[in-house]
């Protein structure tokens, strides 16, 4: 059995732009596993989602998500995912949105090769929105130091428009630094119940200096637009470089420089914000 539960708040002062509101979601799943046989088994979810926000409809959203997956070996090289299920989404705001229910499902298949895999997936889903069918091809190699995985499908979302979604990732693991860069394209919806494209570019590196102390640079970029064409596009950018030194065996201090930059044409304007940190963190584990 597996129990999951979260928690998070959003909240602002000091406001006037009506896309920035208070929210509150409280999320729990229980899953149970049954393996049927050495190759396969069957997973059952339960999952209850609570929604509150302080935008202008006053919006409150139940989601409740039930589904069954099937996890099984057709081969010893070929792995078919399947999973089927229901969600009823009960919406009540001052806006009068109709409540949404409908059947999910998702079906996948992964083929080992003999430098990385193969995969191919079909997935139905449904939000406060409507539906979504998403088909992803992927292909991944392993490399003498490193891996390189990439994906290519399309994406209609409830308002009709079809996307190309993608993704590309390189990592290289050196004797004493590593680099990594990935770069994905995605279709989803926004905290404002917009369906959006977004676009994220991620570069990073990092430095062991010796044992205990390390250097690392991250660079990241987004934008993100409507995905009718009816909305300005936003852009964000950030650069992030950090010393971390190992005190102890489970005690680290960090500390660094994060410089971010938003360019909103929507509201017709730019926005810099420029941080130097300090940070003392532990990590710990136990068996209960």
């Amino acid at each position: 059995f597996r129990v999951t539960g979260s928690r998070a708040d959003r909240d602002y002062a000091d406001v006037t732009n009506p896309s920035l509101f208070d929210a509150t979601t409280n999320d729990l799943a229980l899953s149970t596993i049954f393996r049927v046989s050495p190759v396969t088994q069957i997973t059952a979810t339960a999952a209850q989602t609570w929604y509150d926000a302080s935008d202008a409809p006053q919006t409150s959203r139940d989601t409740t998500d039930f589904s069954l997956g099937l996890r099984t070996d057709v081969t010893q090289t070929l792995v078919l995912d399947a999973r089927i299920g229901y969600v009823d989404i009960q919406i009540d705001d001052l806006a009068g949105t109709p409540s949404r229910s409908g059947a999910t499902g998702s079906v996948g298949l992964t083929q080992t090769l003999t430098n990385g895999d193969a995969s191919v997936s079909l997935a139905l889903t449904r939000n406060q929105n409507g539906d979504r069918t998403t088909l992803t091809f992927g292909r991944s190699y392993q490399l003498k130091n490193g891996t390189l995985a990439g994906t290519l499908g399309v994406s209609e979302g409830p308002t009709g428009a079809t996307d190309v979604i993608a993704s590309l990732s390189y990592s290289e693991q050196l004797k004493s630094s590593n680099f990594s860069v990935s770069l994905r394209r995605t279709a989803n919806t926004n905290t404002q119940d917009v369906e959006v494209v977004d676009t994220r570019l991620t570069v990073g590196y990092g430095y062991d200096i010796d044992a205990i102390s390390r250097i690392s640079v991250t660079f990241d970029y987004g934008r993100t637009e409507d995905d009718l064409g009816a909305l300005s596009t936003v852009e964000r950018a950030s650069l992030r470089a950090a010393y971390t030194r190992q005190l102890t065996a489970d005690w680290n201090l960090q500390g660094g420089v994060l410089l971010r930059h938003i360019d909103d044409r929507a509201a017709s304007g730019s926005a810099q914000s420029n941080s130097i940190f300090l940070t003392l963190d532990r990590s710990f584990s136990f068996r209960p």
